[in-house]
């Protein structure tokens, strides 16, 4: 994502931040580190990237369903 207006305010412009995100699901946490974000530096909102979605998506399900799976 190039840095662009932000789609949600109109006003700023997005700037692309890599960091750590904290998930927490039935009390157990994950982190997933390299997570890509652009985040306004107007209204603060962060959209994150679609690569970053994809993965993390995959990463989130595993871990979900092996917390699942322990509870059963």
């Amino acid at each position: 994502m190039k840095s662009e207006r932000c789609p949600i305010c109109d006003k700023g412009t997005l700037k692309r931040e890599v960091k750590d995100e904290l998930f927490k699901y039935k009390g157990k946490n994950i982190t997933i580190h390299d997570y890509v974000v652009h985040k306004c530096n107007a209204c603060r909102e962060a959209i994150v990237d679609n690569a970053t979605l994809k993965a993390s998506g995959k990463i989130l399900k595993a871990f979900k369903h092996e917390i699942d799976e322990r509870r059963a």
